[in-house]
């Protein structure tokens, strides 16, 4: 674990005040800084969860795919907030995200997402368990693309809410995404 991931989790805790943090993977974070966590902060917990190879007929290789393929995986049966590990949070949500299925933000107009207008993060997600969003995301991982990451995990999200608006909020200050040194 390195400092960003551990800010990001006491960000959760502290800004967020959620119950507990559950971090999922096939091995535990390591270092001083989960050492720390996991002993000043018992609502931290880590989560063993296979590390995906599949989706639907598709071999997935790349760790970015492994990781979209379990958050859409555990976003789909628990719901919550969902936070990248390079994220933190400086104010509080805004209580009315909890009257969405989805909330979720576009992407950061520094990335050219050609040839669509815009493409959607999913770093910070928040949802409601079963939520018809992320079941249109899963079941469009058949299409999955392995050598295409943003295709993947943010191009087919943004093709969802374009055909389906009603699914999510989407919320321009949900993140401030930084894109090669510019914000």
């Amino acid at each position: 674990m390195d400092f960003l991931f551990y800010l990001s989790v006491l960000s959760v805790l502290y800004i967020v005040k959620v119950d507990d943090v559950y971090i999922h993977g096939d091995m535990p974070p390591a270092g001083q800084y989960w050492e720390k966590l996991t002993k000043e902060h018992p609502r931290v917990q880590w989560v063993y969860h296979d590390k995906a190879q599949r989706i639907f007929d598709a071999q997935v290789g790349r760790i970015e795919h492994v990781a979209d393929v379990i958050r859409h995986d555990l976003m789909l049966k628990y719901g919550g907030v969902h936070i990248d590990t390079d994220a933190v949070f400086n104010k509080s949500l805004d209580r009315r995200y909890f009257h969405y299925d989805t909330v979720i933000s576009m992407d950061s107009d520094l990335f050219p997402s050609r040839p669509f207008k815009d493409v959607i993060n999913l770093g910070v997600a928040l949802t409601r368990p079963y939520s018809r969003f992320w079941q249109l995301y899963q079941w469009n991982e058949r299409y999955y693309y392995e050598k295409d990451y943003i295709w993947n995990s943010n191009r087919v999200p943004y093709k969802i809410w374009e055909r389906n608006p009603e699914l999510i909020m989407i919320e321009p200050h949900l993140q401030l995404i930084c894109c090669h040194l510019k914000c």
